[in-house]
């Protein structure tokens, strides 16, 4: 870890700050950055620390979740959209959230059964009549009867 030996260089006092940068490559913010946390904690100060945020500022109010699992618990057949505009008609000076962040909630308590996936349809297959040479057999598409210019209907099939 070259924190470790930055920090025990920066001991001996052999160094300045900015020849131990240059050292270890590493800018001077970083360096003063290491410094400033060997002498907070010491050695144990340098590991690398988490980066995951100390809060959640869009995060769904925990009296939401608990209100949309306890409508869940009392209704198992209902679903989020149900249960979501049944608590906002009940408690309308309260902020929902949307119906898909409580199919989330659901699906995240496990109170969801995940849905049959539909098999997926394969290539029709090899054409019934065979080709043996280009324009041997011809298709249309039947679009019904139609209106000529002199108002007369045309039945292509008769």
């Amino acid at each position: 870890m070259p924190w470790k030996e930055f920090a025990r260089d920066y001991e001996l006092g052999v160094y300045s700050m900015t020849e131990l940068c240059q050292l270890y490559g590493v800018s001077r913010k970083t360096g003063y950055k290491w410094l400033r946390r060997f002498l907070e904690g010491g050695f144990e100060a340098l590991a690398d620390r988490s980066r995951r945020p100390h809060s959640c500022p869009h995060r769904t109010p925990d009296h939401c979740v608990d209100a949309i699992l306890e409508k869940k618990k009392r209704h198992p057949t209902w679903g989020a959209k149900k249960i979501v505009s049944r608590l906002q008609k009940k408690y309308p000076d309260k902020r929902w959230p949307a119906i898909s962040t409580g199919s989330a909630i659901l699906e995240r308590h496990g109170l969801v059964k995940p849905r049959r996936k539909s098999r997926k349809r394969g290539h029709a297959g090899r054409p019934g009549t065979p080709m043996t040479e280009p324009n041997a057999v011809w298709t249309i598409d039947f679009k019904g009867q139609f209106r000529t210019r002199d108002s007369i209907y045309c039945y292509p099939l008769t």
